[in-house]
């Protein structure tokens, strides 16, 4: 651990990152797995033609992938992760692309998402946001930032749209 005591320079944590990417690259596709229950979640809202969208601070290529490998028949409008030359969340830029794509004014969107990070989000594009307790953060995190609503069931999202 020599490199701790030398204390990092740029190129090191460039370096470290870049072996970071390259092996995160090879094994997210096989490692990762969406929460139980969110696949119904998604049809029963699309059933009930409650417009899609996914908006992702990972970069927009694993984004994509992911969603289409695992939510392939959802229809959604947009699907954006990390994209070179726009601010990510929670900077409101593609949250405010989503709603103009989708025809909708940011007040008649719920931004839903498991962080401060969602939440700010939210509150910076003027969108309702639901915090979800299955994700990274507890109630009081989500709380703390402003989250209108805060669910630990799936379930509990239909009873906010009907």
């Amino acid at each position: 651990m020599k490199f701790f005591k030398e204390g990092l320079n740029g190129d090191t944590v460039d370096k470290a990152l870049e072996m970071l990417f390259k092996i995160y690259s090879k094994k997210y596709i096989n490692k990762t797995r969406p929460y139980d229950g969110i696949e119904g979640l998604l049809n029963l809202l699309a059933e009930k033609n409650i417009k899609l969208a996914v908006n992702s601070n990972k970069k927009d290529q694993y984004t994509k992938n992911l969603i289409y490998k695992f939510f392939d028949g959802i229809p959604f409008i947009d699907v954006y992760g990390e994209r070179e030359n726009i601010q990510i969340k929670p900077d409101p830029t593609t949250a405010l692309e989503i709603a103009e794509n989708m025809n909708l004014k940011p007040e008649e969107i719920l931004f839903i998402g498991d962080s401060k990070t969602d939440v700010l989000t939210a509150k910076n594009a003027h969108m309702e946001s639901v915090g979800v307790l299955w994700g990274f953060r507890d109630r009081e995190e989500l709380s703390k930032y402003g989250a209108k609503y805060i669910v630990s069931d799936w379930k509990e999202i239909l009873d906010i749209v009907r």
